[in-house]
């Protein structure tokens, strides 16, 4: 079993301990009016954008941050220039919390994405009643009729898409959304968890050919400013990075310059 699986079938076992569609959609209906779009207006800026990830683990490196803070983590990403916040809620593998989505959303002026591997609506539902922005749709682990249904729920909820792909392939399934405006290249294989930065170069193009409208979120394998400059000068929009600000803290220097 590879890892993906493995986080799938943990996946399908929270989804089966959620409530009934109903509750959330009568909970969704308490909440107050809020702005569309906060997290692709953060990200459509001029320059390219930062993502910064609340990551306290992954299933090939183990814990990343052995101090978790999300709030103090969360903050010092604003103050250095972050765009958005990307918030890790898959609990076991990457030791995420749909609380740490919660807290950080009511206190952080940010626009945040729920990080996580989202096979339901009801997924869509808790994220936008923890005050979530935006949510991540995974094209690998979707038939296409699952990824059209989740994304036009979560539009019609008034959140923002990051529909992530890791090939050409999956490329064109997500092109061929209507509504698509924000994608994501993940440069990290999620069967063997290898990286390679040219994925995310070699699709501008196809992109920017098929929907020139459509924000291009790089994600995964950035440790240098160098790398950071090649992607604002070859279009890309924004940058998702988790792992490497723990690595390498000198990235945020980038963004506030």
């Amino acid at each position: 079993m590879t890892f993906l699986d493995a986080i799938l079938d943990e996946t399908q076992k929270r989804i089966a301990l959620l409530k009934d569609k109903h509750y959330y959609i009568e909970a969704l209906d308490t909440l107050p009016e809020t702005s569309d779009n906060v997290f692709y207006q953060a990200l459509a800026r001029p320059g390219l954008s930062l993502i910064a990830e609340l990551k306290k683990a992954s299933p090939s490196k183990g814990v990343i941050r052995e101090v978790f803070e999300p709030l103090s983590l969360a903050a010092d990403f604003e103050d250095a220039g972050a765009s958005a916040l990307s918030v890790l809620t898959e609990p076991v593998y990457f030791k995420g919390e749909l609380s740490y989505l919660e807290r950080v959303s009511a206190q952080i002026s940010l626009p945040t994405l729920r990080k996580d591997f989202i096979l339901d609506e009801r997924q869509i539902y808790e994220a936008k009643l923890a005050g979530a922005s935006a949510v991540l749709l995974i094209v690998a682990i979707l038939d296409y009729k699952q990824l059209n249904d989740l994304f036009d729920c979560a539009t019609d909820l008034g959140l923002s898409v990051l529909v992530e792909v890791h090939s050409h392939q999956e490329l064109e399934s997500a092109l061929s959304l209507p509504r698509l405006d924000i994608v994501g290249v993940n440069n990290r294989d999620l069967t063997h968890f290898e990286t390679d930065t040219k994925r995310v170069l070699e699709m501008i193009s196809q992109i920017k050919d098929e929907r020139s409208s459509c924000l291009i979120v790089a994600e995964s394998g950035y440790s240098t400013q160098e790398q950071l400059e090649v992607l604002e000068e070859s279009g890309v929009d924004a940058v998702l990075i988790g792992e490497g600000l723990a690595k390498y803290p000198e990235l945020l220097d980038w963004f506030n310059r």
